[in-house]
């Protein structure tokens, strides 16, 4: 079969953005914690962008199963999907050599304004394929945005 990253069906409407700000946009520094970090462009700016990025990150991993390939009598196919693990901001995903367990990574809240995605809390586990239901969890990372400048940095928790 295949993996397929799909919109997810339970997926709402775009969310509303605001006629007025909700108040001004505070960043805080505290001066006791020093942290270097790089500066990008097109970060989260505010709740609205939180909802966006949600909405549109939000994906629903789909197995499709191929019951009956098609033949020179039947010439169509007969397909069956199934949903595996919830619907999610999912990073990657990879099946174990025997195809039984997928390793599943996916993002949750909190965002944040200083970062890119890719250092937002991660939650790592292992789904089995049969049902797509959490066989264990592995791991949960947290936002990320204190990692120092340099070759050996990486975020806290396992790897």
């Amino acid at each position: 079969g295949l993996l397929l990253n799909t919109v997810p069906r339970s997926r709402g409407p775009l969310p509303k953005a605001p006629l007025v700000p909700s108040g001004p946009s505070i960043q805080a520094n505290n001066k006791d914690e020093k942290a270097p970090g790089r500066t990008y462009q097109d970060l989260l700016r505010n709740n609205y962008d939180d909802a966006m990025f949600e909405h549109y990150a939000t994906t629903q991993l789909v197995a499709l199963d191929i019951e009956q390939l098609p033949t020179p009598d039947s010439p169509t196919s007969k397909l069956s999907e199934r949903e595996i693990g919830p619907a999610c901001m999912l990073s990657s995903y990879k099946d174990s050599p025997d195809g039984k367990f997928l390793l599943f990574e996916y993002h949750e809240r909190p965002f944040s304004r200083q970062v890119l995605y890719n250092r937002f809390p991660l939650v790592v586990k292992v789904l089995r394929m049969a049902d797509g239901e959490e066989e264990r969890g592995i791991e949960r990372l947290p936002l990320a945005e204190k990692i120092p400048i340099g070759r050996d940095a990486r975020r806290s928790g396992g790897r």
